[in-house]
Parts: C-alpha cells; structure tokens; sequence
C-alpha cells in the first residue's frame, strides 16, 4: 500500500512505500510487488468529508484492476497491508476496506497478510487493531511490542 512501512530487510524495503530512502542504492529489488492506493482520502486528494466507504469501494476497485490487469489472482501470493498506517501518518485503515480485502482474498484464494508490528498489543484499545473490522487474517505479524521494544 502507498505510504506503508515494513522494514528495511531486502523483502519488506519492496513493499515498503512510505519513503523513497529507504530502497536507495538497493537495487534491484524483489521482483513482482504491487502497489495500491491506502484508503485515505488525503493521499487520494479528495475532500476530507468523502465518506469512507467511497473511498474503500474506489481502492478495492483498484485492487480488482490490479487482479485484472496486472497480477493474475493464481501469480498473487498475498496482500500485505497495516491495518494502522505507521509511517504514513497513522491513519486507521477503514473497516469496510479491510472486509473487502477478506472476501477478495477468499474468493480468489490469495493469502491476506496483517502487519500489527506498530499497532499490536493493545496499542489501539484492542489487543489487535484489525478486531475493529472483525476480519480474520490469514497471517498476522507482530513484534517490538511483545518484547517491550528490545530484539
């Protein structure tokens, strides 16, 4: 997603797209990562009062172009998203997007990749952010918090 942080190992500086210092000189990087647009309507530029819901139906249509057009379902391994958008402004991902996500990925059998590593452990007011929208990842990753910050 556009604005998401990862890491800085080779796998998720290419699915890292917050800054553009992060993959310099690292080149190239792992092939056949796909970038959508985060729901949120100031990187979408649209007035602050679009509803939410326009914005996620508008993301999961650029989603299904992708799956159309550039990344066959059966050649999509998985879709990777921050259900809290870290470096990207912490923006929530709205819930509505996230259960469209579920069913795109259920239905096209693609693995559905929650990453809590900035938001985890209770860090929202739930153990995990992505219980707001009562999806069920297929891989939830976490860190740093577990460990209280320490490796």
């Amino acid at each position: 997603m556009q604005g998401a942080y990862h890491g800085r190992t080779f796998g998720a500086m290419a699915v890292t797209k917050s800054k553009t210092i992060y993959s310099e000189g690292v080149h190239p990087l792992m092939p056949g990562v796909f970038t959508l647009p985060f729901p949120y309507w100031h990187q979408l530029s649209l007035p602050p009062s679009t509803p939410s819901s326009q914005i996620s139906a508008y993301c999961l249509n650029q989603l299904s172009l992708l799956l159309s057009q550039s990344s066959a379902p059966r050649d999509t391994a998985a879709i990777l998203i921050e259900t809290v958008l870290g470096e990207g402004g912490y923006v929530p991902t709205p819930p509505e997007f996230l259960r469209g996500l579920r069913e795109i990925c259920d239905k096209e059998g693609i693995l559905l990749i929650i990453d809590e590593v900035q938001c985890g452990y209770g860090r929202t007011g739930k153990n995990y952010a992505i219980e707001y929208a009562g999806v069920r990842p297929d891989i939830l990753i976490t860190a740093k918090g577990l460990a209280n910050g320490f490796h």
